[in-house]
């Protein structure tokens, strides 16, 4: 959906932000319509329940503030003067200032040394030359957005160590501004959010969810952008995050975090509407289960969630005469352990016409077990009818159609050289149509005075019964996808290296992690623990988004901080990270502060 800044003129705030937040959170905590839940059992749990910790995948746009000049002002008197302390402090503020007491449910950084040669969220180049750079433009049926969200899917499968395609959470794209190229003028839209919701209304898997949000540098009060800088818990973000995680508008109440508009009834005129009601939480906590890379921290514990992928991109547009449905953007592999089902897609670059006049197919070849000289012979290939290709042991085959409503589907498993057709009540074809909203819908030339939404791109996947174990953990396997155009090979996975196609691997990510080992009261002195980082380097601590300590890891990359609880900090929990000095690596946790004279029963 596109969301927008209902504008006022940023009345400067003379109080320091942290103390705003704290003042601001205690009168939301009596005044807004939501459930507040309070914990009195145990650090670490929510409620009597686990913190669902959710990991994002940021990239950053070349052209937008936080990568050209990062120098945004954060809670406790210093600077964030790199993007990925830009990047990380909008998670921890939109965590901590929204998400945590409302949900049990926070935010963390998706890099993992375990799965990742970088340590740095990585950057994208801005791939149209509309309006300033670094802007994007969702006009003209999201092509701009398609090619974003192919670059920032590329950067993240590029740097999984043996190029496994391994990459967790949802994917988060930073842009410095939206425009509208049929008007020429910068819009006061602040982000776009999805994901595709199942029968029940959770997002479902496999799990598509992505959002875009304007940079910081336009919404964080003490920066003089001429903009709005009045939102100090990045309530953009936390927004965006909501409709990436099923929640759609509720513009009835001005306290909403799914209010349309932004609410300027904080101090000083700053973003006021942050609540969340409970069948809200329902859904959020519901719709994590399908994130890959998800964890559950019940009391000082680790536990993983049960969705897991693998990510292969393909190159767009490298064959300028292509129609968008007809060019794979990136093909994906799902796994959820708990349900035992795994997906094959294919994303587009864009959309299958409502009246598709050619016969388009969408094939997906995948060899199980990487072993090329077992699964299907060429013969068995071409009795199934599959296109010409040089792509070889083939133990599964899929083959896909559509039109713009839903998607059929045919599926083999080959084995001792015989191909043998799927029944279809084990095999289910799904069409996702990845959309965003308009709030005011008729005022683009291009739509209908009646439409309220752009649709953007579709993605077919056939979801499988896993029982016979098709795919592993920490199995290697290899895979293709063709797309012919009435009988003509149009578009293959990586056609303009090979027609070999991808070796991938679902991998469960070890996040760094962080613990706490004693009762958090303000005043009082508390030890955190993390394991999981860099070793012999430097570490700081944050509680929120607030610096309270520094140290050192040891050889084995474990560390530990000791520092004061703030007096001034409001009680219920906060989150809590451990961060790998100058990198976007980070162990997180949650701790529940109480006041000195408040009684705490431990486990």
């Amino acid at each position: 959906m596109t969301d927008k800044q209902e504008y006022i003129p940023w009345i400067k705030v003379k109080l320091e932000l942290g103390i705003i937040v704290s003042i601001f959170l205690l009168l939301l905590v009596t005044s807004v319509e939501c459930n507040i839940f309070q914990n009195t059992n145990a650090v670490g749990t929510w409620a009597g329940r686990n913190t669902i910790f959710v990991p994002i995948s940021w990239c950053t746009v070349r052209g937008s503030p936080a990568f050209e000049n990062p120098n945004i002002p954060n809670s406790n008197g210093g600077i964030d003067n790199s993007t990925d302390q830009v990047l990380l402090k909008r998670g921890e503020r939109v965590t901590d200032y929204i998400y945590i007491n409302q949900t049990g449910i926070g935010f963390r950084s998706a890099i993992n040394n375990a799965l990742h040669t970088s340590l740095h969220f990585p950057n994208i180049t801005d791939p149209e030359a509309v309006g300033p750079p670094g802007n994007l433009t969702v006009t003209h049926h999201g092509r701009e957005f398609n090619s974003m969200l192919n670059e920032c899917k590329s950067a993240w499968t590029n740097m999984t160590i043996n190029n496994t395609g391994s990459v967790d959470g949802l994917f988060a794209i930073n842009v410095r501004l939206f425009f509208d190229d049929i008007t020429g003028q910068e819009t006061d839209t602040t982000g776009i959010g999805y994901c595709h919701r199942n029968s029940t209304g959770y997002c479902g898997i496999p799990y598509d969810g992505h959002l875009t949000v304007v940079d910081n540098y336009f919404m964080i009060p003490g920066v003089a952008s001429g903009k709005y800088n009045d939102d100090p818990f990045d309530e953009a973000l936390g927004h965006e995050l909501g409709h990436a995680l099923s929640l759609q508008h509720r513009n009835w109440d001005t306290n909403a975090l799914m209010n349309t508009n932004q609410q300027h009834n904080g101090p000083g005129g700053t973003v006021s509407n942050i609540g969340i009601t409970g069948d809200e939480v329902a859904s959020l906590r519901n719709s994590t289960s399908a994130i890959p890379g998800i964890e559950f921290d019940p009391e000082n514990r680790i536990v993983l969630g049960n969705a897991v992928q693998s990510i292969a991109v393909d190159k767009i547009r490298e064959n300028k005469t292509l129609s968008p449905f007809e060019d794979i953007s990136s093909v994906e592999v799902s796994l959820d352990k708990k349900h035992n089902i795994v997906a094959f897609g294919q994303d587009l670059f864009g959309l299958i016409p409502e009246k598709i006049k050619n016969n388009t197919k969408y094939w997906t070849l995948v060899n199980l077990d990487d072993i090329k000289k077992t699964g299907a012979t060429k013969t068995i290939l071409d009795k199934i009818g599959v296109p010409p290709t040089k792509f070889s042991g083939a133990d599964l085959v899929i083959l896909s159609q559509a039109n713009s409503s839903n998607s059929t589907g045919r599926v083999w498993t080959i084995k001792n050289n015989t191909a043998s057709l799927l029944p279809g009540n084990l095999f289910k074809p799904a069409l996702q149509t990845v959309m965003v909203h308009l709030d005011t819908p008729g005022t683009q030339p291009y739509l209908k005075s009646s439409d309220n939404e752009i649709p953007l791109y579709n993605s077919i996947n056939v979801i499988l019964n896993n029982t016979n174990s098709l795919v592993k953990l920490n199995k290697a396997f290899s895979i293709q996808a063709i797309v012919t155009s009435n009988g003509t090979t149009v578009d293959r996975l990586d056609d303009e290296i090979s027609d070999k196609g991808k070796i991938l691997e679902l991998k469960q990510p070890s996040f760094p992690r962080c613990f706490l080992n004693d009762n958090a009261i303000k005043g009082n002195s508390i030890n955190i623990s993390a394991s999981g980082l860099a070793p012999n380097s430097d570490i700081h601590a944050f509680l929120g988004p607030i610096l309270v300590g520094n140290g050192t890891t040891s050889g084995s990359g474990n560390g530990t901080i000791t520092f004061t609880i703030p007096n001034e900090i409001a009680s219920g929990l906060h989150l809590m990270t451990v961060e790998l000095n100058n990198t976007a690596l980070a162990a997180n946790c949650v701790i529940d502060v109480h006041d000195q004279n408040q009684r705490v029963i431990s486990k």
